[in-house]
């Protein structure tokens, strides 16, 4: 009798055990629970290195944790991501900054919600050597390729300011950004500023070959989580987005190795490939000055430009959604 309540009890309480499992409230395991009656919470996502919080917290159910429902709409390009949430298709959207700031002239109801990583390396001035660029000063009456209005000029003309470079001495030849490592490669241009992963292509294609020149730091390129005014969505639901962004940061810094294989695998790059600019990026959430300042920089640097003409530079501060004190899409950042 006492042993077949000693098996009786052993089921019972091997059966509590795995319902805890399941239920996801064992230490360190990911929740298998479904958000009961969560409205879908579609987030367009930029299929880039640069997105892995987001890979990383829907693979770990961390999104499910908080009590979302969250879809991830690939989009290619912080550009057709913003077309996405501008065109309703999504509730939030993830770009850079510069994306964010061009559409800020044009689009008020525009709100920045937090950034999630950063890099001071991702954008890059390559050469090939024997080229003739041998320095920074050697730019003078060279032909630089880069993508018209966008992260990739902004940074040109960042590095030529800081090393005192006339910017009219420097002709620029505007391309795509799939175009620009073949253009450097048929010597159309002598060098190229251009983002990841383009660089690791070109360094790929002709690893002896290729010159980075010094520009580390120069431009700092954030990736953001952005949403849009009158939305209305919940704040419980901004928080809880946050959150799990939060943690799976805390993860991507933690377990390196296991992270890289995690993205490598949903982008469909080579583990390589992926851990050649993984160093560069620095994962955490962020809405300060630094962001400000930047998108302040960059607003009166298209206008001096022409590349956006009659506006004023946008006020920033109000398009900065406070996500700490949870306050609505539609209720702008006080000013402090």
């Amino acid at each position: 009798m006492i042993k077949v309540a000693t098996t009786l009890l052993g089921i019972v309480l091997l059966a509590a055990l795995l319902w805890w499992l399941v239920d996801g409230r064992a230490i360190g395991s990911d929740s298998l629970r479904e958000p009961s009656n969560a409205p879908i919470i579609r987030i367009a996502v930029s299929q880039t290195p640069l997105s892995s919080p987001f890979f990383i917290a829907q693979s770990k159910r961390l999104f499910s944790q908080q009590d979302l429902a969250v879809v991830l709409v690939p989009c290619f390009g912080g550009h057709k991501c913003m077309e996405m949430l501008l065109n309703h298709e999504v509730d939030f959207a993830t770009a850079s900054e510069t994306v964010f700031m061009f559409n800020s002239f044009t689009q008020p109801e525009l709100r920045l919600i937090s950034s999630f990583v950063e890099s001071d390396n991702d954008v890059k001035l390559l050469t090939l050597k024997g080229g003739g660029i041998v320095n920074l000063t050697s730019l003078e009456g060279q032909k630089v390729g880069v993508v018209k209005a966008s992260a990739s000029e902004f940074f040109l003309d960042s590095l030529l300011i800081l090393n005192g470079i006339d910017s009219s001495s420097v002709e620029r030849v505007y391309y795509k950004p799939t175009q620009l490592v073949e253009a450097l490669l048929l010597t159309e241009v002598d060098a190229i500023a251009v983002w990841e992963p383009y660089g690791y292509e070109l360094t790929n294609t002709v690893p002896e070959q290729v010159e980075q020149l010094p520009s580390r730091g120069v431009y700092n390129l954030s990736f953001n989580l952005i949403g849009l005014a009158g939305k209305h969505r919940k704040p419980e639901a901004i928080s809880g987005i946050l959150a799990a962004l939060e943690q799976a940061n805390l993860y991507l810094i933690t377990h390196p190795k296991q992270s890289q294989t995690l993205v490598s695998e949903t982008l469909g790059i080579s583990f390589r490939q992926l851990n050649w600019s993984w160093q560069d990026y620095l994962f955490r959430l962020s809405l300060g000055n630094s962001l400000l300042s930047n998108l302040h920089t960059q607003a009166r640097w298209a206008l001096d430009r022409q590349l956006i003409t009659g506006a004023e530079v946008p006020d920033f501060r109000a398009m900065f959604l406070d996500g700490k004190s949870l306050a609505l899409l539609d209720e702008p950042l006080e000013h402090k």
